[in-house]
């Protein structure tokens, strides 16, 4: 069975796991001497696919975790020289990984991650890229950048607003410049409402690259540079 790819799981999220499960139980045919690898491919693929449902379509209880380190996340070296540089997608204040107030991000379950404390209610493209999911709820966009797959999740909890204060400007399928405008944000009523208003960015291939690399600190312009990637 081939590899199953996060960004590929995010199109039709509602459902995400339905097909997996089926994918999966239809290979039980075929148990050989490699069955067992094939089983920890199926359990990765099954968690990777919780959690992703976890940013597009509810918040769970995650528990108390070990918080992970800031980001600077070594992963499986690969060949090539592909590097790239993962823009801010807004104005604000760097915050790393490791203080994000969320253990789902906080802990890296879905890839290297940072947030940025937005100054202002407008969400800009982090690369050139395509939009592979727009959430119901607006709150979180996936993109397609080259190799890289990326969420943009704004604030924590705010799948709960159901789209309340959000304003998408992007579709699925469309293509998207770096620094180009796909959300609007009511700073206001996040706040209002309860929430931190953080947007974080996740590198959910992050096992993919030698390394995810924080690349800011302090304050920074939307589109600044926020993350490194490399091979």
């Amino acid at each position: 069975m081939g590899a199953i790819r996060p960004v590929s799981i995010l199109v039709g999220m509602h459902h995400a796991m339905t097909p997996i499960a089926l994918e999966n139980f239809a290979t039980l045919g075929y148990i050989g001497p490699w069955f067992g690898y094939a089983a920890i491919g199926w359990i990765m693929a099954f968690g990777v696919s919780f959690a992703l449902s976890y940013v597009f379509v509810v918040k769970m209880d995650t528990g108390k975790k070990e918080p992970a380190a800031d980001v600077a996340v070594p992963a499986k070296r690969a060949e090539g020289g592909f590097s790239a540089e993962i823009g801010a997608p807004a104005k604000g204040i760097v915050v790393p990984m490791k203080e994000i107030k969320d253990d789902v991000f906080s802990c890296g379950v879905l890839g290297a991650c940072i947030g940025v404390e937005p100054a202002e209610g407008r969400i800009v493209a982090p690369a050139d890229g395509k939009i592979v999911q727009v959430a119901d709820t607006l709150h979180a966009i996936g993109i397609q950048a080259g190799p890289m797959e990326i969420i943009i999740h704004v604030g924590i909890d705010t799948v709960s607003m159901n789209g309340d204060g959000f304003e998408s400007k992007v579709k699925q399928g469309q293509m998207v410049r770096k620094g180009e405008e796909l959300l609007l944000i009511d700073l206001k009523k996040i706040a209002d409402a309860g929430h931190p208003a953080t947007v974080i960015t996740v590198v959910t291939n992050t096992h993919e690259f030698a390394e995810v690399r924080q690349a800011a600190v302090g304050n920074v312009e939307a589109g600044a540079t926020l993350l490194k990637v490399g091979k």
